[in-house]
């Protein structure tokens, strides 16, 4: 008996023994662990920063090469911008986990702060619970149905204008592209005349709006955004021209009650499922302005350079011509006919990739430990789904424009031309359906050839611009 009470305590003693020993080493893991995580300040800085400047001169002289300089200093780099840090992420995983799992832990940083001067609060800019609200009254504005119904106002659209070009024309296609992407999502969100002063505003104002965005994102000193310079006073005037004429729109369609299958109506007698209240006036104005910046700027852009690739590379929109001939015959376009465009989807997609987005900012909203590295709360963090979509070790090859590479498995991780996660642009599907449309609709008849001569460069605005870019119109 007396011997089986030793054998017991001597077994509880070796136990408390063992679990202390494992208590140790777990404290000495977390120890160890958390020595290996460094501060912000260590990060690899970029080189060639100036006194007071920064790297603000580098980076607003060429954002893209400046970017693409980075990758190679590391996983995350640290940036001046005026007497600020910025740190520029390059790590795919590290990419993810900002937008997917820790997304809570950031808002929206400086960058949609300052487009907040145009689109207000709008489902692009807002944060937290607000964002979520406008995100479920939003969402069934962009449900697939709904897409069809805008697929045939599209395909419409784009066949009148593209039977308006004439042989031997010559197209600004820049400003062709973002002129019909505004009239498409202008005809979409507003069918009625009433919203004939909005649109004819934002056609007009919103080219020094996006320029005045650009300058204060990248400069320094913000105090110059306040002095009476003539840039300052025309980005002023044109975000109120703007936005008092869509506040009109909104009131008159208020006082019409009728529903004009538009967004528009959509918006204004829109209710939130959870709590059954209706979008403001400036909810809805915030609303509309970020979907008609989104639709002139980043759609425009995209089938801008569709179109410069296409030009630059004839056997593309061969392609395209072909078998947009063999799905829909003579017969117009209409969005059944998406699925079976296969090759022209691929080109889109090589699109989105190639010319995506060149920078999206975040603002951490506490401590944050992003892989080894911890960063305080208010710390700038910059992403370039461009400069992540050209790195050579994701995609082979990554400096040609190659559509066919979308025939095999592609990391899907590592293509983000819309962001990922709960802050996805909601568009995402409108804009693919209307560049798919433009791209068959355009070179079912059309080859647009570029003028001899020009050079034409990348030119970050809010999203990536061609410029200069003239092309002939020549029947196919």
């Amino acid at each position: 008996m007396g011997s089986a009470d030793t054998r017991r305590r001597f077994i509880e003693a070796v136990r408390r023994l063992a679990n202390r020993r494992l208590r140790l080493l777990g404290r000495t893991a977390q120890n160890s662990t958390m020595t290996m995580v460094r501060v912000a300040n260590d990060v690899p800085s970029a080189p060639g920063g100036l006194p007071v400047l920064g790297h603000a001169l580098a980076f607003k002289r060429d954002p893209v090469a400046f970017l693409g300089t980075l990758r190679a200093l590391g996983p995350m780099v640290r940036i001046q911008l005026g007497p600020k840090p910025a740190y520029v992420v390059n790590d795919e995983h590290l990419i993810r986990r900002v937008f997917v799992p820790d997304a809570h832990k950031f808002d929206k940083g400086i960058f949609w702060e300052k487009v907040g001067a145009i689109v207000g609060n709008g489902l692009a800019n807002s944060s937290g619970t607000v964002h979520l609200r406008q995100r479920r009254m939003m969402q069934p504005m962009f449900h697939r149905r709904r897409i069809a119904l805008y697929a045939t106002t599209m395909a419409a659209h784009w066949a009148e204008r593209v039977a308006g070009w004439q042989e031997g024309q010559v197209l600004d296609v820049p400003h062709e592209m973002a002129d019909t992407a505004l009239s498409m999502v202008v005809r979409t969100v507003f069918s009625s005349r009433l919203g004939d002063g909005a649109v004819e505003a934002m056609r007009s104002g919103f080219p020094d709006v996006q320029d005045g965005v650009m300058w204060r994102t990248m400069n320094p000193f913000p105090v110059l955004e306040k002095l009476p310079t003539p840039g300052n006073r025309r980005f002023a005037a044109g975000i109120d021209h703007i936005q008092r004429a869509v506040d009109t729109a909104i009131a008159a369609y208020r006082a019409d009650g009728s529903d004009h299958g538009d967004l528009l109506s959509t918006l204004v007698a829109a209710r939130d499922p959870e709590t059954g209240t209706a979008l403001t006036d400036d909810e809805i104005r915030d609303q509309v302005l970020t979907i008609a910046l989104a639709a002139g700027d980043t759609t425009a852009n995209a089938l801008a350079w569709a179109l410069y690739q296409i030009g630059t590379s004839p056997e593309l929109g061969q392609c395209i011509a072909a078998e947009v001939a063999e799905v829909a015959k003579d017969r117009p376009l209409d969005v059944g006919d998406l699925d079976a465009l296969v090759y022209t989807d691929r080109v889109v997609q090589e699109v989105f990739r190639f010319y995506a987005f060149w920078m999206l900012m975040r603002r951490t909203l506490t401590d944050v430990v992003l892989g080894d590295v911890r960063l305080p709360a208010g710390a700038q963090v910059l992403i370039s789904p461009l400069s992540l979509h050209r790195d050579p070790a994701i995609y082979p090859d990554a400096g040609r424009f190659l559509p066919d590479r979308w025939t095999s498995e592609v990391r899907r991780t590592a293509f983000i031309p819309f962001g990922a996660g709960a802050r996805q642009c909601i568009g995402d599907r409108f804009a693919w359906t209307e560049v798919m449309l433009g791209l068959a609709t355009i070179c079912r008849r059309w080859q647009l050839v570029p003028v001899t001569g020009q050079t034409t460069r990348e030119v970050c605005r809010i999203s990536l611009n061609p410029a200069p870019l003239h092309m002939t119109v020549t029947p196919r």
